[in-house]
């Protein structure tokens, strides 16, 4: 198989441990991270704990390697170990990345394999405070994570409200910094044509007020929050349309459109489920909205950012650093609130809300485009072999910020 051939020469082979390769924004950040990684120095493998997900062959796509465990369960865990313990071998990698929790333990089992032969890198991509809705095996991983984070050269968080809150629940370690998440704005970019190919699609009128939510079904998600603000906004603002995309927002799912029909917003909701095409979908919106109880670094803000889409969000995470001045921040769980955000955004006239559409896409350009948050990665990783960082085209790369230095 090709992931079992020698390394290239002058090639730093890392090996990326990642949970599972379902949609989602910390594995559609793997799949951007790779797309841009400088292979003329870097060659990267992906090791999935799960197997399926539609990211996986994304990843192929790029002529990543890619390898699938298959397991499920606790009970896989003794195969696990020996499967990982067996490709360390086989892979022999100079670094080790692992990607979220269960992939930095993953990480963590390959590297006492090589007899810390390698070098270890963690990924966290969550705030510590999302603990209370994940599942009890997963609580018990985050808390592995804290007893041996001083292992890790380097743990990489996507916030600094996540940096601040592992270290509160004992995640060690001098080497520790924030990088955000990056977005491609040459693929998210305004777009009249998707926007009146989408709403034509939908039934939508071209005239009308569209708001739109994407992320999966999830009570970290607070999509109730966001539905009891879409019936006090059409109350302001009759025309309004709600957009629901991601894993879950099916007219199948009966929690959802219970709710929806109960508000009387049946005929003003659409259930579009998982989509790949968000790039298209994103300039159908006047507002994107984030209801969530819990974030890292939304990927969803800067991609709607990046179409011209101005954002509500909950005051969550880094929601607020990524939203800046170009939007509005409420407190979680208020659809009092949310639903006000969402009217003020869209009042004033044509003039105003031009002007929050550029200053939205300018400062995902300006502070987050994926170019330099790659560079900051392959900073890392030069930095945990001790190899001096190289230099790039227009000048040296962008350095990693550490701990409590990125400000908003």
């Amino acid at each position: 198989m090709p992931y079992l051939c020698d390394e290239g020469e002058g090639l730093t082979r890392i090996v990326f441990i990642v949970t599972g390769l379902e949609v989602g924004g910390a594995e559609a950040m793997l799949v951007k991270l790779l797309s841009h990684l400088d292979r003329s120095r870097f060659e990267p493998i992906v090791v999935a704990m799960r197997s399926g997900g539609s990211l996986g062959r994304e990843i192929e796509a790029l002529g990543v390697p890619l390898v699938e465990l298959g397991l499920s369960g606790v009970w896989s865990a003794p195969r696990a170990v020996l499967q990982l313990a067996r490709l360390a071998k086989e892979l022999r990698p100079k670094i080790i990345q692992g990607w979220m929790y269960h992939g930095n333990l993953g990480a963590l089992v390959m590297h006492r394999a090589l007899k810390r032969n390698a070098k270890l890198v963690w990924s966290v991509r969550v705030t510590a405070d999302s603990r209370a809705f994940e599942k009890r095996l997963t609580r018990v991983i985050v808390s592995l994570g804290a007893r041996y984070s001083e292992r890790p050269s380097h743990i990489i968080y996507n916030s600094s409200r996540s940096a601040d809150q592992h270290a509160k629940i004992g995640y060690r370690g001098e080497g520790n910094v924030v990088i955000p998440n990056g977005f491609d704005t040459d693929l998210f970019k305004p777009s009249r044509l998707a926007r009146e190919t989408v709403r034509e699609r939908l039934g939508i009128p071209s005239q009308a007020q569209v708001i739109g939510i994407v992320g999966r079904f999830h009570p970290i998600k607070d999509h109730t929050t966001f539905v009891e603000a879409a019936a006090l906004v059409i109350k302001e603002l009759p025309d309004s349309h709600f957009l629901f995309i991601g894993r879950g927002l099916e007219k199948s799912n009966s929690e959802i459109t219970s709710l929806i029909k109960q508000l009387e917003l049946k005929d003003r909701c659409h259930l579009l489920g998982n989509q790949q095409n968000l790039h298209e979908l994103y300039p159908a919106m006047d507002v994107h909205v984030s209801s969530s109880v819990s974030e890292g670094f939304p990927n969803v803000l800067g991609e709607a950012m990046s179409c011209g889409i101005p954002c509500v969000a909950t005051d969550v995470g880094d929601s607020a650093l990524v939203i800046g001045d170009t939007g509005e921040i409420v407190a979680k769980s208020s659809p009092v609130d949310l639903g006000r955000a969402i009217v003020n955004m869209l009042g004033g006239d044509e003039d105003l809300r031009r002007g929050k559409s550029e200053r939205a896409r300018n400062r995902v350009v300006e502070r987050f485009s994926l170019g330099s948050v790659v560079s900051e990665y392959e900073a890392i990783f030069d930095r945990a072999l001790s190899v001096e960082r190289s230099r790039v085209d227009d000048g040296e790369a962008k350095e990693p910020t550490l701990v409590g230095e990125r400000k908003n």
